[in-house]
């Protein structure tokens, strides 16, 4: 007999350990906790003060009493929105550049898409 034989059964078992060691499990609170830490801190920052310039315009600009827009439908956001993307100031009244407006579009599509509002 061959000193190199190696048998079918052994062979396979090596490649099946290195597929099961190269895939980890996690508990859905350890994937939750992976989930949390993922997303950078300064983009929740950017994300959470997208949404209160946003709520900040309902309340101001629209009279809006609820400013609750995370419930609002798709097409009464739009509405919304549209009129917040053209009346959008800074705090000292002056037009924000079209790369803050840039900015705060993709931070605020950012917030609406996270859990656990979850709009698409």
């Amino acid at each position: 007999m061959c000193c190199c034989f190696v048998s079918p059964v052994s062979s396979r078992f090596r490649v099946l350990s290195a597929i099961m060691a190269r895939f980890v499990k996690f508990s859905k609170e350890e994937l939750e906790a992976k989930l949390e830490t993922s997303i950078p801190t300064n983009t929740k920052r950017a994300n959470e003060k997208a949404a209160r310039a946003f709520r900040a315009y309902l309340e101001v600009d629209e009279g809006q009493a609820s400013s609750d827009f995370e419930s609002f439908n798709v097409d009464k956001l739009d509405q919304y929105l549209q009129g917040f993307w053209y009346g959008a100031r800074d705090l000292k009244g002056n037009k924000y550049k079209a790369s803050t407006l840039d900015n705060l579009r993709h931070s605020l599509n950012r917030y609406l898409h996270a859990p656990p509002h979850c709009k698409t």
